[in-house]
């Protein structure tokens, strides 16, 4: 099986005492007597685990939920192809990265944003797609902490935008990352707010659990969302020190074609 680069696992179980050998290898064991089920690592077992906070039955349950959804769910979780001319457009006009800093509360940061703002260009289900494997990744590597925060830049949202927004994928992602990712959600940030932000949220609104929803915080200057995620840990455009958005869009562009075989072997696995 194809590898990203993870954290070593001794540091893991030494880092959340609540982590046990014993239940990761239950969980491996009863993978290996689930034919329907592709193979998956002793990392991934940890990694649904943690995010279910150690209830074996409730991560078997994931597990089996999460397979299935993306088994069923071909236009956002098939063909994720890094090299595509799809994904590669994605790349130049967007940006879905991980920041390298964590909060004070050892939460993970995602960002999410647009850097061309060209609504013609904004190809909807292809964006998902290329987040989708953006967070896998950053899942993968990452994703074992004390909990996840994602922020969405609404700068250059438009009505452009919202109509090129196919609903039902939309929805069908939502629910997906809402209930069936191997983390743990804790805040949802949308940053430089405009007129368009809560028409965004409306359109997914159906389907948010209350829990989900009651995180979203809307932000029509950066302060209030530094009081949040510490400002030197955003984009030199968004006010902080990190890199440029030219220079984390390579990172990104970086990230998936250096992971490739990882979505090639996913892919075949969901046959």
């Amino acid at each position: 099986m194809y590898k990203v680069n993870q954290k070593p696992l001794d540091e893991i179980y030494k880092q959340y005492s609540e982590l046990k050998r014993s239940d990761v290898e239950n969980i491996l064991q009863w993978t290996r007597n689930q034919p329907h089920l592709p193979k998956i690592t002793e990392f991934e077992a940890a990694l649904f685990l943690h995010s279910k906070y150690y209830n074996l039955e409730e991560t078997k349950n994931l597990l089996e939920a999460y397979h299935t959804y993306q088994k069923n769910c071909p236009k956002l979780f098939k063909n994720r192809d890094a090299e595509s001319k799809a994904v590669q457009e994605v790349v130049d006009g967007q940006l879905h990265i991980p920041f390298s800093q964590s909060t004070s509360d050892g939460f993970k940061v995602l960002l999410i944003k647009l850097v061309d703002l060209d609504a013609k260009k904004f190809n909807f289900v292809e964006s998902l797609r290329t987040c989708s494997m953006m967070i896998d990744l950053c899942i993968m590597t990452e994703g074992i902490s004390n909990g996840h925060v994602i922020i969405v830049d609404m700068l250059g949202f438009s009505f452009g935008h919202i109509i090129r927004i196919n609903i039902f994928v939309m929805r069908s992602f939502v629910i997906f990352a809402q209930n069936l990712l191997p983390i743990r959600l804790k805040q949802i940030h949308f940053i430089n707010a405009n007129k368009f932000t809560k028409t965004f949220i409306s359109l997914m609104k159906p389907v948010l659990r209350k829990d989900i929803y009651d995180m979203i915080h809307i932000h029509t200057t950066m302060d209030s969302v530094y009081e949040f995620v510490p400002q030197d840990s955003f984009p030199v455009e968004l006010g902080g020190s990190w890199k440029t958005l030219a220079e984390l869009q390579e990172d990104m562009r970086n990230i998936l074609l250096s992971n490739k075989n990882f979505f090639l072997e996913d892919d075949y696995e969901k046959k």
